[in-house]
């Protein structure tokens, strides 16, 4: 009987398949021209080509490659501070790793620098660690404590751990190694440290679940096999499993001590003797073989290997990236050295990273194999055998990396940036709101579909989507998201979860959390948005809907059609002002009576046929006469032919293109809160496209930062002027004052005002202040001519002498100037220009160089600056600032004046199509010039 598939089932065909199942018939477990039948994230059957069902949906041709398990590193110290380069120098020159311990390098080294850094800083470097091994295939990695040694920092290095799972599409499974050395304060008194870890370190963070078993290093420079038992009594007393560093350095009875308390592994090994062997067998311990300290350390004890072979001891391999003795993050490198230096077959090495690493950390039963039951953790390798990954360890054949049988295109090999959403958002496994970032928050309904007698299906939108999402580009913003989970809607039950998810969303954002929530039908806005006005109930929030119908229907009980009506009711209980715009909604998708009812209600309104010519100008207004938006996106507002995958698709309907400016705006004003897509039904969707037009949508939402400083000053000032606060000629405050109100830079406020200037807003008269401007077809048109031209135009000569042409960095100020970054390159010169051989102006100019590249090019004693610059780039907008200032010394050396002799300076920027071409300040003596002005009204 041909296998029943579900719908969202996965079949990955014609591959190759090293199963890594115990099986003699084949080595690896080989099985030629099978599948993959994955199921959420478990592996659901492994089936040879010929019996797969046909007609199945979602089915990968993975194109004869060959599929392993996904490899398990399961001995790690990803986490750490510093690097200890000084001591592999020193052991190169003879130093024993023993006397460096004992002089205070080693492990206590890298304590100092641990202990020293922030969580932050620990995250960060770990994070580049971990990444080295998945992009080799790692879907499994232990990382352990360690390099704390108290009770803060190693809990510190947990916590570490934790937000690395969070982070990552890995499995981690964390160990606290608090007795990896006694720490410099205790050295005097190591049973005090012990007893500190025993009674206060081990069941505190045991409590907070913050490990998953014990570790301690069982050596002459470590701790004791009585202190160890102590530490094993413990962790037993608390159901606690234990594993060991043993036997590296000398035979201490270390791997019989982990085998006596039925140890998850015991770890180096290289002085194991028989009875420690026959122990490991007796209790199914692992014998971790660790090659790179091996190679590091330049030993020369091997492991038992045919010992542990001829006793039947699982033998697992690691990397045991470390900072002092084994400084390689790659399982492939570390394969390799198992079998040249330690004599595995490729086959056991294989065995190594797979299904005895997984024992090694108690997942034997889920990880390390391709087998019905499993956790779908495979790897697709443009490979054709397993042993090419162990004999050329340099060469990286991975094609793709699947965890929990998700697909994530993976490009961080190309650079550190180089990364996808999947592998920047944080998961968190509770609810658990964190102080900043943005929420993601799934509401798995079609209740409200359902009773307004649209086309169920929504239900399954939030997982859809999310999918679509993670495999997008990662840019600045997407770090921001934290998946919170979902809220499900059992049968009708509708109301409950709606205020499951309005408490989520409160919770959320009073936290400092902004929402992005994947509906569910539009049933989700009457929830999403109560939940944000119950955050900030002292503020004006504003729901701004994008969508072809108004949803204010009357209705006995909440529907898809009734949120924003629900939300007016709100907001009346609450005495506070309904504030409402639906852009893009048809008067043909909409009764009368809803027309109607808007108009009571004062909602904004842009109709689709008028959205390209209305919609940013309506927009302006809205976001003026807020404090906080929820924007929410019923996705039928897109045109059927683009989204066919909604409840209700809209006849009109508009481009994704045309909404996008929209939604960018709204993003960049700063006030954005809260965001939703609702209404998107996957039944209905062609080939996955409709799920990533709605991913893009809120890839633009997740991507836009918060409004920069001096964004928040211009708005602020532009509301009080929209608002008529503050009218023509009004003296708004100083940029002082400015500074105080705000609490921002002096030069973020300047920023500000020089925008607000030029988009004229604002008039600023240097010594005066800064006023509203008046309105636009009132402003001045105020003319300065080229210095050349005005002493021609006097039948005078015009010579030029240049002191200065050359390329240089931007400073911090031409930065701001020119809007360029800074240190980035620009072009300078200065120039004394004069009449009949009378210095009449210094020209100090910057010129942003790659909107004129050959500025430094040309001979300026034959023409000028402005002149050339008016050639190549047509002046478009000025700006000048005008001011009576004294020169310096060697100013008035230049142009032949007393010290105390007034100037005048013009400060003078210019554009050529929008961009900013240069800045110039133009000096000029008070007795030889006269400013001419023309204006035009």
């Amino acid at each position: 009987m041909p296998m029943q598939l579900q719908p969202d089932d996965v079949i990955w065909r014609n591959a190759r398949l090293a199963t890594m199942v115990p099986d003699t018939s084949a080595p690896y477990g080989l099985k030629e021209q099978h599948a993959l039948v994955v199921r959420g994230q478990t592996i659901l059957a492994v089936l040879p080509e010929s019996d797969l069902p046909s007609g199945h949906r979602h089915v990968i041709d993975l194109e004869g490659r060959l599929v392993t398990p996904g490899l398990i590193d399961c001995h790690t110290h990803l986490v750490f501070g510093g690097d200890r380069a000084a001591e592999w120098e020193q052991r190169l020159n003879g130093v024993s790793y023993q006397t460096i311990s004992a002089q205070g390098g080693g492990i206590n080294a890298t304590v100092t620098a641990t202990r020293s850094s922030s969580l932050e800083t620990l995250l960060k470097l770990a994070q580049q660690r971990l990444q080295r091994l998945m992009n080799e295939g790692v879907t499994t990695v232990e990382i352990k404590s360690g390099y704390g040694l108290n009770a803060e920092a190693e809990e510190k290095m947990l916590q570490v751990a934790r937000q690395l799972s969070l982070n990552n599409p890995v499995d981690i499974s964390p160990t606290l190694l608090a007795a990896h050395a006694v720490p410099a304060e205790y050295r005097q008194d190591p049973d005090a440290y012990l007893a500190l870890v025993c009674e206060q370190i081990l069941p505190t963070l045991w409590q907070k679940e913050l490990f998953e078993a014990v570790d301690v290093f069982c050596e002459n420079v470590g701790f004791t096999p009585s202190q160890t038992e102590r530490l094993f009594q413990a962790a037993a007393a608390l159901g606690i499993p234990v594993k060991g560093h043993v036997e590296q350095l000398s035979n201490q009875g270390g791997a019989a001590l982990v085998s006596q308390y039925n140890g998850l592994s015991a770890d180096h090994i290289e002085y194991l003797d028989d009875a420690g062997v026959q122990a490991m067998a007796q209790s199914g311990t692992v014998a971790v073989l660790l090659p790179g300290a091996f190679y590091f350390l330049q030993e020369r004890q091997r492991p038992p290997v045919d010992q542990l072979r001829k006793h039947g001891v699982p033998m697992a391999v690691a990397t045991d990236y470390n900072p002092g003795t084994s400084p390689f993050a790659s399982l492939h490198l570390a394969m390799n050295m198992a079998c040249v230096q330690f004599g595995l077959t490729p086959e056991e090495a294989w065995a190594g990273v797979t299904r005895h690493a997984a024992q090694a950390l108690g997942r034997g039963a889920t990880h390390g194999q391709l087998q019905s039951g499993f956790v779908a953790d495979f790897i697709v390798w443009d490979a054709h055998h397993p042993v090419e990954m162990v004999y050329e360890p340099g060469r990286n054949p991975l094609y793709q990396r699947i965890f929990r049988g998700e697909a994530g295109r993976d490009d961080s090999a190309e650079a550190s940036n180089a990364t996808r959403i999947f592998q920047t958002i944080q998961q968190q496994a509770q609810f658990t709101p964190l102080s900043s970032g943005i929420a993601l928050i799934g509401f798995e309904c079609d209740a409200g579909v359902k009773r307004n007698q649209g086309r169920p299906g929504a239900a399954q939108a939030p997982d859809i989507l999310r999918k679509a999402l993670a495999n997008m580009a990662s840019h600045q913003g997407h770090e921001r998201l934290a998946d919170m989970g979902s809220v499900y809607v059992e049968s009708d039950e509708l109301e409950p979860a709606q205020r499951a998810l309005s408490d989520a969303v409160t919770a959320c954002q009073q936290s400092g959390m902004r929402t992005l929530v994947f509906g569910g039908g539009h049933e989700t806005a009457w929830a999403h948005g109560r939940g944000v006005l119950d955050a900030f109930p002292g503020e004006r929030v504003a729901v701004i809907n994008l969508d072809a119908h108004l949803d204010l229907r009357k209705a006995d009980r909440a529907t898809s059609g009734t949120p924003f009506r629900q939300l007016a009711q709100y907001c009346d209980e609450c005495g506070r002002e309904f504030r409402y715009a639906c852009f893009g909604v048809s008067r043909a998708a909409n009764t009368q009576a809803l027309w109607d009812e808007a108009e009571r209600l004062n909602v904004t309104l842009v109709e689709d046929l008028h959205f390209r010519r209305e919609a940013l100008s309506a927009l302006e207004k809205v976001l003026a006469q807020a404090d906080r938006i929820y924007l929410t996106i019923d996705l039928d507002v897109l045109p059927a032919g683009e989204m066919p995958a909604v409840s209700a698709p809209a006849a009109l309907g508009i481009p994704a293109l045309d909404l996008l400016p929209v939604i960018e705006q709204i993003c960049r004003s700063g006030k954005l809160q809260a965001a939703d897509l609702v209404e998107f039904n996957p039944q209905y969707d062609r080939d996955g496209q409709g799920a990533k037009l709605a991913a893009r949508l809120a890839w633009q939402i997740a991507h836009c930062p918060p409004a920069p400083f001096y964004e928040k000053v211009k708005q602020a000032i532009s509301e009080k002027i929209a608002t008529g606060v503050w009218r023509p000629h009004d003296r708004i405050p100083s940029e002082a004052e400015l500074v105080a109100q705000f609490g921002f830079s002096r030069m973020t406020v300047n920023r500000a005002l020089r925008e607000l200037t030029d988009e004229g807003l604002l008039v600023r008269l240097q010594g005066v202040g800064t006023f509203v401007a008046e309105p636009k077809g009132q402003s001045a048109l105020f003319e300065i001519r080229s210095i050349a031209d005005e002493i021609t135009s006097r039948n005078h000569q015009h010579r030029c002498e240049v002191l200065v042409l050359e390329e240089t960095q931007a400073s911090a100020e031409q930065a701001v100037e020119l809007n360029v970054k800074e240190g980035s390159r620009i072009f300078h010169s200065v120039m004394v220009h004069f009449e009949n051989d009378i210095p009449v102006q210094i020209e100090d100019r910057c010129v942003n160089a790659e909107r004129i590249p050959e500025y430094l090019n040309q001979d300026y004693t034959h023409t000028t600056p402005h002149a050339y610059l008016s050639l190549v780039a047509p002046l478009t907008e000025g700006e000048h600032i005008v001011e009576a200032v004294r020169a310096t010394p060697q100013e008035c050396e230049l142009l032949r004046i007393k010290e105390h002799d007034p100037c005048l300076l013009i400060r003078r920027r210019t554009w050529s199509s929008s961009h900013i071409v240069s800045h110039a300040r133009l000096l000029f003596p008070g007795n030889r010039y006269r400013l001419q002005g023309h204006f035009m009204s």
